[in-house]
């Protein structure tokens, strides 16, 4: 594919993640050949290999149809067909311009003013994208109803989204947040904004098989068989951005990373993602192993109850960063690095086991090592114990 967006400002905070490395690759072989050649042609004049171009992975956690039903972990199936107001730029990992072209933060420190891009048309007759459009995306996040699994922290977090006229619009939000513009990228796609026209006049989707309601992507929804695959198809004009080189895109829902090597080494499938330990039967037949240069895999960490005062208001971060992954058995990897948390960083080692396309892991700590004061109650007569127990699971996200 190419990139054709560019002269618009760019602001250049890279999004935090989580990392583990060396978890996936994608393995690419193009109708038999030992790698596909035309990535990146951009809609030059040499025909691709095959139309249909295949991409094995996990199938999604649910399938859906209607935006309001999604989340994070499974928001690669509908990513074809949609874009943001922020993109994130594949070589850095930074904030680009997307279909908002800059954005500023307001004095009050509670608003952020995004300028839309003009000209952007949706798939289908249903005209061009305006404020209108970005309001309902975000109507429809957070309705009462919305079983979106950020649904909750969108509601809490902005409190109104508001057109100051057809290509210009403001965030309002309820606290400050520096996580927000990650929020309302393509990085948590949380916010593929939707045609307001289309919605209106076809309604929310019925089921997890039927059309997606019109949106900007270069690929628009084609066909879906819940539980087995979707696909899209090109197009039929000349996208603001950018020109896939494959007439057909499909995700091929396969469950076990040994499914996905064996329809690979077949030619049924030209795309996948496979763990570390199966790479070397792919290469070995001929495929190539792609690596993305920033990182691809993401886990969000969420405390629940009551147990430890974090104090998440003066120290907001909490982040590990591996330096070294030992394999020991039954897919079992024991990851080092450094945890961040309470402003206090120190070396752990993390117990990780690998669960399908998944990787869970745990690690306890002690509170008072990272500056925590267990909790007392009842003037010290009901305590927290100083140990913190840490549960994690960590997704691997793919997209075209």
């Amino acid at each position: 594919m190419r990139d054709k967006a560019h002269g618009a400002p760019r602001h250049s905070m890279k999004p935090v993640a989580w990392y583990l490395p060396l978890l996936v690759a994608l393995v690419v072989g193009c109708g038999g050949a030992q790698e596909a050649q035309q990535t990146g042609t951009g809609g030059a004049t040499a025909e691709p290999k095959v139309k249909l171009l295949i991409m094995g992975v996990a199938p999604p956690v649910r399938d859906f149809s209607a935006m309001r039903h999604g989340g994070q972990p499974d928001s690669f199936q509908y990513r074809p067909h949609y874009e943001h107001l922020i993109g994130i730029d594949p070589k850095t990992g930074g904030y680009t311009p997307q279909l908002a072209t800059e954005w500023t933060l307001q004095p009050d420190g509670l608003s952020y003013r995004f300028k839309l891009r003009q000209g952007v048309r949706f798939q289908g007759t249903w005209g061009d994208m305006t404020a209108k459009d970005v309001v309902h995306t975000y109507q429809q996040l957070v309705r009462p109803d919305s079983e979106h699994g950020q649904a909750f922290s969108v509601r809490r977090d902005v409190s109104a989204v508001e057109p100051v006229n057809d290509h210009e619009v403001i965030f309002r939000l309820s606290r400050p947040d520096l996580g927000f513009l990650s929020t309302a990228s393509e990085q948590q796609s949380m916010f593929p904004i939707q045609s307001k026209a289309h919605f209106d006049t076809a309604g929310e989707p019925a089921g997890p098989e039927a059309p997606y309601i019109a949106g900007t992507g270069p690929y628009q929804f084609k066909a879906r068989a819940q539980g087995s695959y979707i696909r899209f198809e090109r197009v039929p004009y000349q996208h603001w951005r950018i020109l896939p080189d494959f007439p057909e895109f499909e995700y091929r829902y396969l469950k076990e990373p040994s499914t996905r090597l064996a329809t690979l080494l077949t030619g049924e499938v030209h795309v996948t993602n496979l763990p570390v330990d199966l790479q070397p039967q792919a290469v070995q037949a001929g495929m190539k192993i792609i690596q993305g240069p920033v990182p691809a895999l993401r886990t969000w960490l969420n405390f629940a109850c009551c147990w430890a005062d974090l104090e998440s208001g003066k120290y907001p971060e909490i982040a590990f960063r591996s330096s070294h992954a030992v394999k020991t058995t039954g897919g079992q990897w024991n990851v080092e690095g450094k945890l961040t948390l309470h402003a206090v960083t120190k070396p752990i080692t993390v117990s990780v086991q690998r669960n399908g396309d998944a990787y869970a892991g745990h690690v306890t700590i002690k509170q008072t090592d990272f500056g925590i004061k267990p909790i007392s109650a009842g003037g010290g007569t009901v305590k927290v114990k100083n140990d913190l127990e840490i549960e994690f699971h960590i997704l691997t996200l793919g997209s075209p």
